[in-house]
Order: structure tokens, then C-alpha cells, then sequence
């Protein structure tokens, strides 16, 4: 792997925390995985590669993303969430549940690094929020969209540096 690359996967991951950890975001990632099936970090590339790239994303590039990262969800991210979640409520197994949200958190970053290694190398515009709201938008719909968008707008979201 090159040096541009982990500066990408870190500059990702950087966005993705930031923008995850302000009011009212990760609830909305969350509904949107829960309720539709989207993919949180493909929601974060989704904005990122717009933001911070200038790449607009078309749906042969968003099948593309999601069938390069499913293996690894299906073998990793989800069977951690699914038991960190389980023990939810479970006073003894605190300590557990923590080390198992720690590993899920490690999958999710190389849920990123496969995400990042599959983005199209072709010619990239202007970055923009707004093309990373586009972009979002063609991953997870407008209301998806609009419903960020809204965060922002409130002033409970500001933006993270892209």
C-alpha cells in the first residue's frame, strides 16, 4: 500500500469519527442502518468522497463499493455488533461488551480500507459538501439527505474538516 493511500485512509477515518461524533448524527446513521439496510460507512464515503475528494459517485460505483466491502461485513462487522449488542444490559459482561465494541470498531476501519481501495481512480472534480450531499443522496435517497442535511442547518452538526 502506498503512502497516499494510508494518508486517504486516515483522512477518512478522521472525517468519518468527527462527523460521527456530533449531536444527533450517529442516531441518524444508526435508523438508517437499522430501519433500510445502508451501510454507516458507506453513508461516510459516501459524503467524504465528495467533500474531500471532488468524486462524484454513480450507482455502478456504489454496487461496486458495497459488493467490496459485504465479505468482510458479513464475516466481521456484523457478527461483532450482534454480540457486543447482545450483551447489552448485562452488568457482568461490561468488560466484555467494551473489548467486543474495541474489535468492532477495528473492523469498521478496515471496512473503510476495503471501502477506499475499491473508490474508481477516474479524473475528480471540485470538492464540495454539496456533492458529497449528491452523492449521499444517490447511496440512501433524499430523505437520507435531507435529514443530514437538516443537522447541519440546526447548527447541532457543523461540519468536520474534510
Amino acid at each position: 500500500m502506498t503512502g497516499d493511500f494510508e494518508g486517504q485512509a486516515s483522512d477518512f477515518w478522521g472525517f468519518a469519527t468527527a462527523l460521527y461524533a456530533r449531536p444527533g448524527v450517529a442516531a441518524l446513521c444508526l435508523d438508517l442502518q437499522d430501519r433500510a439496510g445502508h451501510d454507516v460507512n458507506l453513508l461516510l464515503l459516501s459524503l467524504w468522497a465528495g467533500e474531500a475528494l471532488g468524486l462524484a459517485l454513480d450507482d455502478w460505483d456504489l454496487a461496486d463499493l458495497a459488493a467490496a466491502v459485504a465479505p468482510w461485513n458479513l464475516r466481521a462487522v456484523h457478527p461483532l455488533r450482534i454480540l457486543r449488542r447482545s450483551l447489552k444490559g448485562e452488568p457482568w459482561a461490561d468488560t466484555l461488551r467494551a473489548r467486543i465494541g474495541t474489535a468492532e470498531l477495528e473492523a469498521e476501519r478496515l471496512a473503510q480500507r476495503h471501502l477506499l481501495a475499491t473508490l474508481p481512480l477516474r479524473s475528480r472534480g471540485v470538492p464540495s459538501p454539496e456533492l458529497g450531499f449528491a452523492n449521499l443522496e444517490r447511496y440512501a435517497g433524499s430523505a437520507a439527505a435531507l435529514s443530514l442535511s437538516a443537522l447541519f442547518e440546526a447548527g447541532a452538526a457543523p461540519r468536520p474538516s474534510a
